[in-house]
């Protein structure tokens, strides 16, 4: 069954930005890209790292603790040490408030 859960309004998302969010005690960041609002998980799953404070640029995040790039669309750990894909989750905007599928 889907769950949608309200993660903050729109205005809090930016463009090319990690924002971090706390969604029923899961951290997780947003982003918007392309248009798009993309909501992962945002510790790194090599070590714990918190990745908004890693580098962002064109769709992808680098941990700063130890260079593991994702991918921000499908949460793909693109090189070592990560091997485990960050969560992504589905998106919904309604009524200006971005809300994910928490247990999708």
């Amino acid at each position: 069954m889907t769950e949608l859960v309200a993660v903050a309004p729109k205005a809090k998302f930016k463009e090319d930005i990690l924002t971090s969010f706390d969604v029923e005690g899961v951290q997780v960041m947003g982003i918007i890209i392309d248009g798009n609002y993309i909501v992962t998980s945002r510790i790194c799953t090599h070590k714990e790292f918190d990745l908004t404070k890693g580098h962002y640029a064109e769709g992808y995040v680098t941990c700063t603790l130890h260079t593991s790039t994702f991918d921000l669309e499908d949460g793909d750990a693109l090189n070592p040490p990560a091997t485990e894909p960050l969560r992504t989750y589905k998106t919904v905007v309604k009524n200006d408030i971005v809300y994910i599928d928490i247990d999708d």
